[in-house]
């Protein structure tokens, strides 16, 4: 069988592009393979981020308030304050707390959550690589301050906290309850 001259053009094309595209096919396999290991380990950290928060809650005291800020870089917002204490025998590296205002039929009003120690997980930049250079940690048996501004709260909570100042005139607004839940801690 004799080709003609101008089948040998198109053959070299054709072999051409399916070559590029088995290979984009293998390149492109490889690099899901990477995301997806990428994203196992990130859905592990995660896991075991929440699965610490559940385990070692027993072993951190959190003392919360809220209240209307006097002086300060807050002055005039809204804040809540408090004391974290570690009674564990591991250092924690990174706090997620989770705090939300209820009114007296126990429906939540305001709900925000926050990092009062460490970073937040899902920053770009690893967290373990942070937490050694720069060692923001909670010791055992140590204790931390920190004051965390409430961001867009109801006017309800705002009545609430602006009812507890000394000259306040919102005396009539309604009880708020306060509580909180630690959602995930990085514990070593």
């Amino acid at each position: 069988m004799r080709l003609k001259p101008r089948t040998i053009p198109v053959i070299a094309l054709s072999s051409l592009i399916i070559a590029s595209v088995l290979a984009l096919t293998i390149f492109g396999f490889y690099a899901y393979l990477e995301w997806k290991e990428k994203n196992i380990r990130r859905n592990y950290r995660i896991l075991l981020y929440d699965l610490d928060g559940q385990l070692f809650d027993k072993y951190i005291t959190v003392n919360l308030q809220a209240k209307i800020e006097r002086d300060g870089i807050f002055k005039g917002k809204p804040v809540v304050w408090g004391t974290i204490e570690n009674k564990s025998n591991k250092k924690i590296y990174s706090l997620k707390l989770k705090i939300a205002f209820s009114n007296t039929s126990q429906q939540v009003v305001y709900v925000d959550r926050f990092y009062p120690i460490g970073l937040e997980l899902e920053s770009p930049i690893n967290i373990g690589d942070i937490t050694k250079k720069t060692k923001n940690f909670l010791s055992e048996g140590d204790s931390i301050s920190f004051t965390h501004q409430l961001k867009n709260c109801p006017a309800e909570v705002l009545d609430h906290l602006k009812s507890k100042l000394k000259f306040a005139k919102f005396m009539h607004a309604k009880p708020l309850k306060l509580v909180y839940k630690i959602e995930g801690m990085d514990i070593k």
